[in-house]
């Protein structure tokens, strides 16, 4: 760990009568002097950029399939490639309707003090084909299920180093978020100008976030870098201060025109279930394999807070041959998720409810509003799409219709087996983690969750005001060029970002084509213009009425949730 660099470094120097033929010598020792006390000031940020890290070789190293993204497994998240790094806008002006606020940050009784964004997302259509699901609740009618306090302490138990002070607002010189600016920015303990993304694209996969993140990147005002779209919130092997690295060139910028909102996307996170490899297992992963591959013993790994998917890495080791599944279920699974419930009760959380993402990034956040946008495809559609998308899938059940049917009769029963033991949300959160039955079933219905809508946006509820969070219904959004402009420009009033016109957004759509997988249809019999290779795909009706009366009760709640009666009968249309 790299200590504080000082502010200035203060030489002593002589007076004395300037010889002329030593101003050219005197010139250039300047300029090295100066630059190698930038270089020693600001080593880091310095060095990134001569490494190229803020240049167009940053993320064009993501793009090199030739813009696609690559869909490799699910284990392995999707780069994305976004247009640029450490784009500002799409042109040469930049404008902001955010007003910087001049009242100092008020004390509160959290970890650190923050400011509460003075944005507020401007109303949407709320017809039930409207694109967008209206923000109709405020943030002063939002309460959180437990204090700011608590919420980070019981945070730092559970990951400390998301709040590490050396480099995170913890031990910020500015004593927590800077207010005058749009994005939460805060001076760190190295003396280092930081920032975290004010404006945060959740998902989610083949929902169209990734089409979407290409059109927000060009807005005017918006600002992105290496960090953009590397799924921090969602993969245990992401640091906190790598992510804050990544965009140091992004808080360059933002330190000199305080106006630009820094974005994110990062569709793993929207749903935060144990598979998509949530922050709370990083500490446990890291601690149980160290373990296991110096030869300790299990007891010392299951003793600390740790899932069951780090203790089967370490049980695999230790274990040398034995019965896994035995051990398992007798002993790491139980002690594993009783010493996790243990944490939560010391702290007085709900170790369900609580131990989630929405939970980790409201931690970080503080009382700082970000801005959130999640784009929700009818569960059918995306987990139809998922399954054609994804080649371990097909690979493993069929290319076509009856490997479809097969794979959605095995996620399906498998689910609901566990369900009425656990219940639906447990199961969803902690699917392999309740024992070696549910770990064995292929994938762990990670396509099957992902499109059980109501569970996640019933964490993020939990955790941010409905004003925070902008909603949009993919299966309206790309029916029309129109609905496309409109949910744009949602999005700009949603960040706080300046109005747009038609033609700078129209522009913007024609020049960021949707990716294929966002907006395919579901195939159902009798479909028109099929490639004669696609005709296989078509969707026999027993796997249609399987997933429809699957996903109705999560449906209805969904509306419940978003007060938006569209989800109700949402995947009804295919029956």
């Amino acid at each position: 760990m790299k200590a504080a660099f000082p502010k200035a470094l203060h030489r002593p120097t002589k007076r004395g009568s300037v010889n002329p033929r030593c101003v050219m010598v005197s010139f250039w020792v300047a300029v090295a002097l100066a630059f190698s006390i930038a270089l020693y000031i600001f080593g880091e940020d310095i060095s990134n950029l001569v490494e190229g890290k803020f240049s167009g070789d940053r993320l064009h190293t993501h793009a090199s399939s030739g813009g696609a993204a690559v869909l490799d497994t699910d284990a392995s998240t999707p780069k994305i490639p976004l247009p640029r790094p450490l784009i500002i806008g799409h042109t040469a002006k930049i404008t902001s309707n955010f007003k910087p606020s001049t009242s100092a940050t008020s004390a509160t009784p959290a970890m650190f003090t923050t400011s509460v964004s003075s944005t507020t997302p401007a109303a949407s259509s709320t017809s039930p084909k409207s694109a967008v699901s209206a923000t109709s609740a405020t943030s002063s009618t939002f309460a959180l299920p437990y204090s700011l306090e608590a919420i980070q302490a019981y945070a730092a138990a559970v990951n400390p180093e998301l709040f590490n002070p050396n480099y995170t607002v913890v031990g910020s010189k500015t004593k927590g978020y800077l207010p005058d600016y749009a994005s939460p920015c805060f001076m760190n303990a190295r003396e280092q100008f930081r920032c975290l993304p004010q404006l945060l694209i959740l998902g989610g996969f083949h929902s169209g976030a990734n089409s979407m993140t290409h059109r927000v990147a060009n807005l005017e005002g918006t600002v992105q870098d290496s960090s953009s779209g590397n799924q921090f919130w969602a993969e245990h092997d992401k640091s906190m201060e790598g992510y804050l690295n990544g965009f140091s060139g992004a808080s360059m910028a933002i330190q000199g025109k305080p106006h630009l909102v820094l974005l994110d996307v990062s569709q793993s996170s929207y749903a935060y279930y144990l598979a998509s490899g949530s922050k709370s297992i990083m500490p446990c992963i890291e601690k149980c394999i160290k373990i296991a591959n110096n030869g300790g013993n299990k007891d010392e790994c299951l003793d600390g807070a740790c899932y069951p998917a780090a203790v089967k890495a370490d049980m695999q080791i230790a274990t040398n041959g034995s019965n896994k599944e035995e051990c398992l279920d007798g002993a790491c699974y139980p002690a594993a998720v009783k010493s996790d419930m243990q944490v939560a009760s010391e702290h007085k959380m709900d170790y369900v409810r609580d131990a989630i993402n929405p939970m980790f990034m409201r931690a970080m956040y503080g009382q700082h509003e970000p801005k959130l946008v999640i784009m929700l495809r009818e569960p059918i559609a995306r987990l139809h799409s998922a399954y054609y998308g994804y080649p371990h899938y097909f690979g493993a059940f069929g290319k076509n219709s009856t490997g479809f049917l097969k794979y959605v009769k095995e996620q399906v029963a498998a689910f609901q087996e566990c369900s009425k033991e656990h219940g639906d949300v447990k199961c969803a959160i902690m699917f392999e983690a309740l024992g070696s039955k549910h770990e064995k079933v292929y994938f762990h219905c990670d396509q099957i969750l992902r499109s059980m809508h109501s569970v996640w946006m019933e964490g993020w509820l939990r955790f941010f005001p409905r004003s925070s969070i902008l909603v949009i219904k993919s299966d309206e959004y790309f029916k029309s060029s129109a609905n496309e402009l409109r949910v744009l420009q949602d999005i700009a009033r949603h960040a706080g970002l300046t109005e747009h016109t038609q033609e700078h957004l129209s522009k913007i759509t024609a020049e960021n084509k949707p990716q294929a997988y966002a907006k395919d249809h579901v195939m159902l019999p009798g479909a028109k213009k099929l490639l004669p290779e696609k005709m296989d795909h078509v969707m026999l009706p027993e796997a249609m009425k399987l997933l429809t009366d699957f996903f109705r009760p999560f449906n209805k709640r969904l509306a419940e949730l978003l007060d938006d009666p569209y989800y109700a009968t949402w995947s009804d249309k295919w029956a």
